[in-house]
């Protein structure tokens, strides 16, 4: 069960691509999440549903291209 064989170390190229994926998913899920709580408030309800509904499509979009772009650099040819 256990191979032998090491997995190949990431390239220089292969760092940029994971480490440009991580910062996009970093900054469009913390800004995300930022944008959601402040248009909420304090007040649970109604609110919360219409501000997730207009904020999560600009935030979710490039989360999940910035998933892939890390997941694609570092699982791609291991």
């Amino acid at each position: 069960m256990n191979d032998a064989t090491p997995k190949p170390k990431l390239t220089v190229t292969r760092w940029v691509f994971a480490v440009t994926g991580i910062l996009i998913m970093l900054f469009t899920g913390g800004c995300t999440a930022y944008a959601v709580l402040m248009l909420t408030g304090d007040e649970l309800g109604e609110s919360l549903v219409s501000s997730i509904g207009y904020v999560l499509p600009y935030g979710l979009i490039p989360f999940l291209a910035g998933l892939l772009i890390w997941w694609l650099a570092v699982k791609s040819g291991r």
